[in-house]
């Protein structure tokens, strides 16, 4: 399944943030040929980094830089992630999706600072459930 989301996610960032288009393809293997070669060319088109964000340690940043998150979810009970941003001068979402059971986040670094972010997953109408899982991430963009 992992392996789907991720897929689903590179092709949402190679075409939403180049000029590719799904219809210059005509198969399967020219597609992962051009996500391969989207993310081990040094000029990726977007002119920054994509990190995956990660929650034993600060996460380092530069402005315009993506961060990437993919949490496991379990959408037919009715649980999902919520998240809040503590500057989001510094940090903007800019796409967010769910395949089956995983919920992808994709944040950019707007301006130097600090930015933690808190996940909480739960029933939308359980928020005050004190089973809630929480994930803290923090970020600095310099």
């Amino acid at each position: 399944m992992k392996i789907i989301a991720t897929l689903f996610l590179s092709l949402n960032l190679l075409f939403n943030f180049t000029n590719v288009k799904p219809s210059n393809y005509s198969n399967v293997s020219s597609i992962l040929n051009s996500i391969k070669n989207f993310f081990t060319k040094e000029d990726n088109g977007l002119n920054n980094k994509i990190i995956v964000l990660n929650e034993d340690k600060p996460n380092k940043m530069k402005i315009d830089d993506l961060a990437v998150i993919s949490l496991e979810t379990d959408p037919s009970q009715g649980y999902r992630w919520h998240f809040s941003c503590s500057n989001p001068e510094v940090l903007d979402l800019i796409f967010k999706n769910r395949i089956k059971d995983n919920e992808t986040f994709i944040f950019k670094s707007l301006l130097e600072g600090i930015c933690e972010i808190k996940f909480e997953y739960y029933k939308d109408d359980e928020k005050e459930s004190p089973n809630a899982k929480i994930l803290n991430y923090k970020i600095i963009v310099k």
